[in-house]
């Protein structure tokens, strides 16, 4: 029997201007989906997110999210994305909508408004009708890591030789929090994507305090490469672990927080650090809606493996330029793509690749790395051998 079509709209998040904050797909699932349907879906969309919802009852829906590379077990735009479509369309008769997902369970509440002062008008210079929603989310604690002096310097190269006040690691999402002298430095950043690739973590979220009169009390951005997203616009689950940090630092529980991406976004955030919960209270815009025709997952697989295959082949092109693979890294990689293909089983090894080297020479180049067979429906090559 013919799958139904999929209902989906695209809406711009932690704003209230079109073609600004950060776009997600909003998918609405009446029939059961396979991983390599969601996954090319997102692929085929190619924004830093794409979720998908089930009605379980009639507030409560199961919510996923997928980036174009893997599925992820938090993203709080897209969050946002599908409170506001749920409300927008009245799909719902409540103001609070339940979540399920695989960080449990999520709430969503519809809010008239609240104390922003005149930090919007950095974004859209005027104020706009509409509603805001609030996100309660776990908070993602941060912990000090035992960095050495040259993975320091690694950090600071990548960003383009920004001076480094502090750096943090995330416990649930992995990524490095570094923090910098300014809100200022913050927004001229001008990183090295290759270079963030290979540092560890999963993504490098950059934060500093925000300039006297900006209406704001820190600016960030997140940077995460691995996960097929160079610059997430705005990121809401990296805000969990921002309010950790600044909270300590600031000795407050309440933020205006900007992220400084092109796009741009505003986020008011309050910290329950009692409960260890945060609230992210933001608007969003629709900007797009359609169907998705019924098509079966198998006549998406092939953009799907050209997309993987770009991937392994960039990260492969870095190892071939390496002679030193620190462990860490590879476990990384390893990691990374095990989780880029769901159901396709990648059969990778530990480090991900069989390399031998010159032992005679620690700067030979990687004389062979065999990529083990990958279980995709398409064959997606069986080795590559430079």
């Amino acid at each position: 029997m013919a799958k139904k079509p999929v209902k989906y709209y695209v809406v711009d998040a932690f704003t209230d201007s079109a073609f600004k904050g950060n776009p997600a797909a909003v998918c609405f699932l009446e029939d059961e989906r396979d991983d390599k349907w969601l996954q090319a879906v997102a692929v085929e969309f190619n924004i830093s997110e794409t979720c998908y919802l089930t009605r379980i009852a009639h507030n409560h829906f199961r919510l996923r999210w997928f980036t174009p590379v893997f599925e992820v077990k938090l993203c709080g735009h897209a969050t946002l994305a599908a409170a506001h479509t749920l409300f927008s369309y009245g799909l719902v008769d409540s103001d609070v909508i339940e979540f399920e997902t695989l960080s449990g369970l999520l709430t969503a509440k519809k809010i008239s408004t609240i104390d922003i002062t005149n930090a919007s008008n950095l974004q859209s210079g005027k104020a706009h009708d509409g509603f805001y929603i609030e996100l309660d989310f776990p908070v993602d604690p941060v912990t000090d890591i035992n960095s050495i002096e040259s993975e320091t310097s690694q950090i600071s190269g990548a960003l383009n030789g920004a001076s480094i006040v502090d750096i943090k690691r995330t416990q649930n999402g992995d990524d490095l929090v570094v923090v910098v002298p300014s809100g200022s430095a913050v927004t001229e950043l001008q990183p090295q994507i290759d270079a963030v690739v290979k540092c560890p973590g999963r993504g490098i979220i950059v934060s500093g305090i925000a300039p006297p009169g900006s209406g704001f009390d820190f600016y960030s951005r997140f940077f995460c490469p691995k996960a097929g997203i160079n610059e997430d616009p705005v990121c809401g689950s990296a805000h969990c672990a921002l309010a950790s940090y600044w909270g300590k630092k600031l000795g407050k529980c309440d933020f205006n927080a900007y992220q400084a991406s092109p796009r741009g976004g505003i986020l008011n955030i309050h910290l329950d650090d009692q409960n260890q919960r945060v609230l992210l209270r933001g608007k969003a815009v629709t900007v797009m809606e359609g169907c998705l025709l019924g098509i079966d997952h198998k006549c998406w697989t092939y953009a799907y493996g050209l997309t993987l295959l770009g991937i392994l082949l960039r990260l492969l092109g870095e190892l071939t330029r390496s002679s030193k693979i620190s462990p860490r890294r590879c476990s990384h990689y390893h990691q990374f793509l095990s989780h880029s293909h769901p159901t396709a089983n990648l059969a990778l090894s530990r480090s991900y690749l069989n390399c031998s080297r010159d032992s005679s020479s620690s700067s030979a180049p990687l004389r062979h790395c065999v990529l083990l067979h990958s279980q995709l429906d398409i064959g997606l090559g069986e080795a590559f051998v430079p």
